[in-house]
């Protein structure tokens, strides 16, 4: 992780791994037509660079 000592930046890591219960009940979501995905932005694959920035910003709406 980068060192953000002294700045306004934070940083954090996480870990996670995916589960048969909540893959299930996500796949269940999407076959009840439940599940909604809302897409932002659509970049050409030249644009792949903006695209993954981003993402990163987590933005999640």
């Amino acid at each position: 992780m980068p060192d953000t000592k002294g700045t306004s930046l934070r940083s954090t890591f996480m870990i996670t791994e995916a589960d048969q219960a909540g893959l299930k009940e996500i796949a269940s979501l999407a076959a009840s037509h439940r599940l909604r995905v809302r897409i932002d932005t659509v970049l050409p694959l030249e644009q792949a660079t903006k695209a993954h920035e981003i993402g990163e910003t987590g933005r999640t709406a």
